[in-house]
């Protein structure tokens, strides 16, 4: 399981801009609201695939 960058919780979204950008990506719901990423239509969710944060790619349909 990711974890949080500010908190360490679970994550649920990776945010494809900072994962350029930083060494965790990752955010729970709590803190992905208000990640200071100037780019927030780029989170993504954390999904079980090696395509995650790729591509738009939110999990199989």
């Amino acid at each position: 399981m990711w974890e949080c960058e500010v908190c360490g919780e679970d994550a649920s979204w990776i945010c494809t801009f900072c994962m350029y950008e930083r060494e965790n990506p990752f955010y729970c719901e709590l803190h992905s609201e208000d990640h200071d990423c100037d780019e927030a239509e780029m989170l993504l969710p954390v999904v079980n695939s090696p395509r995650m944060g790729m591509c738009a790619y939110t999990g199989p349909d």
